[in-house]
């Protein structure tokens, strides 16, 4: 769980695209989309449209 919000914390956000997610102009997966999800649930991403963000508990969990 650690390495997708530190790729967040470290890019602004993730991208997703179809079942995935993706850091800006990368190529390989993140996470599942289903996964990001749990995480939006948990309170460590916000879901903006395509666009996942890090709130503040999960910059503090990333680093």
């Amino acid at each position: 769980m650690v390495w997708p919000l530190r790729l967040a914390l470290l890019y602004g956000h993730l991208i997703a695209r179809g079942t995935r997610l993706y850091h800006p102009g990368g190529s390989q997966p993140v996470c599942s989309l289903s996964f990001a999800k749990q995480m939006v649930e948990a309170g460590l991403l916000c879901a903006n449209g395509e666009s996942f963000e890090l709130t503040q508990e999960g910059r503090s969990f990333a680093g």
